[in-house]
């Protein structure tokens, strides 16, 4: 087994936009358990909270205060 499928430590998720110029617009937080957050080793995100405005953004994803990702995503 994986570590996805066995582990019930709480992980903290920070999801943080910025806009093109790098400035924070929104930022939230989860908590759940390493293994409530997968399924079939697929991570299983809602995004709590976008930014209202149409336009071009950067959502960084952080566990535990430790970046995992970044992504572009355009809001129309």
């Amino acid at each position: 087994q994986t570590k996805s499928s066995i582990s019930d430590d709480i992980i903290t998720t920070l999801f943080v936009f910025r806009d093109q110029d790098g400035n924070v617009i929104s930022y939230s937080f989860q908590e759940r358990s390493w293994r409530n957050m997968w399924s079939q080793s697929y991570g299983e995100f809602d995004v709590p909270q976008a930014p209202g405005q149409a336009g071009k953004y950067t959502l960084s994803i952080y566990f535990n205060g430790k970046l995992v990702t970044e992504e572009n995503v355009t809001i129309k």
